[in-house]
C-alpha cells in the first residue's frame, strides 16, 4: 500500500508544480531484480531551481516528508535526483 502512496504523491506534487500552464509526462517504472524491487518515478518539468536548492536551503515539503515516511514504513531507501529535464525519485526495497 505505501509503494501506491508514494506513486500518487508524487504525481501529484508534478501536476501542481511541475509543468505549470504547460502540459508534461509523468512515468512510472517497476522492476523486480532478485530480491530488489524498484519503483522509479519521474516527471519532465521544470525542476528545482539551483539544483535543488533555493536560498541555500534544500527544498523539501509537506509531500516529500510524507513520501520519506511511507518509505521508512516498509523499509525502502528514497533516491531523489534532477535529471536533464525535471525529477526522478526512485524507491527501492531490498527483501
Amino acid at each position: 500500500m505505501p509503494l501506491g502512496l508514494i506513486a500518487n504523491e508524487f504525481a501529484t506534487n508534478s501536476l501542481k508544480h511541475a509543468f505549470g500552464e504547460k502540459s508534461g509526462t509523468i512515468t512510472l517504472n517497476l522492476e523486480v531484480e532478485a530480491s530488489t524491487l524498484s519503483l522509479t518515478l519521474g516527471d519532465d518539468g521544470r525542476g528545482l531551481p539551483n539544483d535543488g536548492e533555493q536560498d541555500g536551503t534544500r527544498h523539501g515539503g509537506t509531500g516529500l516528508r510524507l513520501m520519506e515516511g511511507m518509505a521508512q514504513q516498509i523499509g525502502a531507501r528514497l533516491h531523489r535526483s534532477e535529471v536533464k529535464r525535471g525529477r526522478m525519485l526512485v524507491v527501492e526495497l531490498v527483501q
